[in-house]
């Protein structure tokens, strides 16, 4: 990562930070279908980024700018074996090689009005993805053979571009820190997407375009107090996997939808903060209304309803939908560097049938929460301190969709509660050296979240130094 600080220039006083990432992972093993269908799958991946962020005040008409490119590259080999019923000995494998590039760019400007009681913020970005080249390969105990079944046909690609206008005003301040804040704003967002054909499958290209609003109303006092009401819609396109992909994803074997809608929602949210003397508490609830629901429905390809051990399915547009949420937190300041944090959150999802009747949407987490004590050690010019003690956990997930029932991450009866204990501490002297030592899960507790395919780490300690300079 490079830093550089315009000093002369045009841009006296603006940032440019450059940086490139990147992440390997080998021999990665999925293994939720080793059992009821013998299957084993192994990926390996690269991934890298490398982008340019440039930021600064453009003093003449008070507007803070940022502006960032990138561009990365991802590449995934994923082998799919067929097992004997030993589990051990290996019939056949089908490789799955695939290659995406994405080039992006981002806006983001803020403009000052009216002594700051005004504020305009506006900008806009563009994501383009593209499949580079997409391949499977079969191979039995003797050759690998070709196939031009890929995933993803080569030279797909897929948009993704907006832009956006929010504006936030203060009507009432006084001396007394008493604020009323009103806020607006609209985002045109568009997606665009093509794969040419292959097998028995036309040519796909699909455009969608589409306005979301939000508003909202906000009362503040100092640090003491918050209320907020807030009104934002959503528009999420089909992607890529959805629309075009063909193949084996683990748990099925997936036939594209080129006629996929967009999802939809309208959400309300109500959010309070208090603060009372040594107590802050908080709670915000909110409800998503969501149409053309996107769901996978099993079908048939060329009149099978089983390829390779997998049921058929695509994706669709189901009917309605509701998603009500609440959060709950408090802290306590004991006093003494002493303190004590709480939260709480609880979701329900439902789905909207033809019938009126509703049943569950998939992967709704559980009651979860956070419990935690802390101790703050003194300050000083030159170090500080901390030492917590914390607890994370979550209540059982029996209410389950039809499609969760048959995901094989998920026990029969639905994902059990647990709960683990867990230490922290750290230390930092003089702003330039920061030590982080994390003890996690210590009572070796087996656990999992709702929906993940692998389980929690047991007892494990992690240490982390960091040096500024």
């Amino acid at each position: 990562m490079y830093n550089y600080h315009f000093q002369k220039s045009a841009l006296s006083g603006w940032w440019l930070k450059s940086g490139y990432l990147f992440s390997r992972i080998d021999d990665a093993g999925r293994t939720d279908k080793l059992i009821d269908s013998n299957s084993l799958q192994v990926y390996d991946n690269d991934d890298g980024l490398v982008y340019a962020r440039l930021h600064g005040l453009f003093t003449p008409i008070k507007t803070d700018v940022e502006a960032t490119i990138s561009f990365q590259h991802f590449f995934e080999r994923k082998d799919t074996h067929d097992m004997e019923d030993d589990l051990v000995s290996i019939l056949s494998t089908t490789r799955d090689n695939v290659t995406v590039y994405t080039l992006g760019a981002d806006l983001q400007t803020t403009t000052e009005l009216l002594k700051n009681r005004l504020r305009l913020q506006y900008g806009g970005m563009f994501y383009r993805d593209w499949v580079d080249a997409s391949q499977k390969i079969r191979q039995t105990r003797f050759d690998w053979l070709g196939s031009n079944s890929a995933t993803y046909p080569s030279d797909s690609k897929h948009d993704n571009y907006g832009v956006f206008s929010l504006l936030e005003g203060d009507p009432i301040s006084t001396e007394n820190q008493h604020i009323l804040r009103l806020s607006g704003g609209v985002r045109l967002h568009g997606t665009k997407g093509q794969a040419p054909a292959r097998l028995d499958l036309p040519e796909s290209d699909f455009d969608y375009l589409g306005f979301v609003f939000l508003g909202g109303i906000q009362y503040l006092y100092k640090e003491l107090a918050t209320v907020a009401f807030t009104f934002s819609q959503g528009f999420r396109a089909p992607n890529l996997n959805e629309s075009v992909m063909f193949g084996d994803t683990g748990r099925y074997f997936h036939i594209p939808n080129a006629k996929l809608k967009p999802e939809q929602s309208d959400t309300f949210e109500l959010l309070t903060r208090l603060k009372l003397g040594r107590v802050t508490m908080g709670a915000a609830g909110y409800i998503s209304l969501l149409t053309d629901l996107i769901k996978r429905k099993e079908t048939t390809w060329e009149d099978q309803a089983i390829i390779d051990g997998k049921p058929v399915a695509r994706d669709i547009n189901g009917s309605e939908g509701r998603l009500y949420g609440i959060e709950g937190q408090l802290g306590v300041d004991l006093s003494h560097g002493f303190s004590t944090q709480a939260n709480l959150t609880y979701t329900r999802g439902d789905e909207i049938m033809p019938d009126d009747t509703t049943v569950p949407i998939k992967l709704i987490p559980p009651l979860f929460g956070y419990l935690g004590f802390r101790y703050d050690m003194p300050q000083n010019a030159f170090w500080k301190g901390f030492i917590e003690t914390y607890f994370r956990f979550a209540r059982k997930q029996k209410r389950l969709s039809e499609e969760d029932e048959k995901d094989a991450r998920i026990p029969e009866g639905g994902t059990p509660g647990w709960g683990t204990w867990n230490i922290a501490m750290g230390y930092s002297a003089w702003e330039r050296v920061q030590i982080l030592l994390r003890g996690e899960n210590l009572l070796n507790k087996k656990y999992k979240y709702h929906g993940s395919g692998i389980f929690g780490a047991g007892t494990n300690v992690i240490l982390n130094v960091r040096f500024n300079y």
